[in-house]
């Protein structure tokens, strides 16, 4: 009786919500019963699988998908399925077609104009372009690489647990966290 209340308060929640996100995947019908909505959005979409969003187009009237399909694809493991087209995403078909709006964000705030220079070249024809907050780093490289070996930087184990743990890299990355938060960087 008290899974059945349970349900029902949620399908309760979930009606009166102008928002509601969900995984591909955790669109349960017996929570959603036979709710639509105006718009449904799949974000990372250029690794979603076509048949990932069917059960999404039943429920919506507009569908917006949000991916890049120049970076990462779907997860595909069968050669056949492969072989067959399926690790192709909607999301990459559909650029391919004329006259479906499209839109590119060509602003990004992850990489310093240095790094984002290669694929910016390379994949977006020089149209991708760094936001001011992630260009000066106050005279630190945009790149960094750490060799920790023969400092006694040893992985540890937590008992019986295929966990390890190295509490002398993480110390390291806090320090150097700290002194780039010092001057003003965005630590991600």
């Amino acid at each position: 009786e008290a899974k059945g209340l349970e349900a029902q308060a949620l399908r309760d929640v979930l009606t009166h919500t102008p928002v509601v996100l969900s995984t591909l995947t955790g669109m349960r019908d017996d929570w959603l019963g036979d709710q639509h909505f105006a718009i449904g959005v799949v974000d990372e979409a250029t690794q979603a699988l076509g048949p990932a969003i069917y059960p999404l187009l039943a429920r919506v009237e507009r569908l917006v998908l949000a991916g890049d399909h120049k970076q990462l694809g779907p997860t595909v493991i069968s050669s056949k399925a492969v072989g067959e087209g399926i690790a192709r995403s909607w999301f990459e078909r559909l650029m391919e077609r004329k006259g479906l709006p499209q839109t590119m964000l060509r602003e990004q705030y992850r990489m310093h104009p240095a790094i984002m220079a290669f694929p910016s070249r390379t994949l977006y024809e020089d149209a991708l372009i760094a936001a001011d907050s992630v260009g000066g780093l106050q005279g630190e490289p945009p790149l960094l690489f750490i060799d920790t070996a023969g400092r006694g930087f040893d992985e540890e184990r937590e008992d019986e647990s295929s966990s390890y743990f190295n509490t002398g890299e993480a110390a390291l990355a806090k320090q150097l966290a700290e002194r780039l938060s010092a001057t003003g960087a965005s630590v991600g």
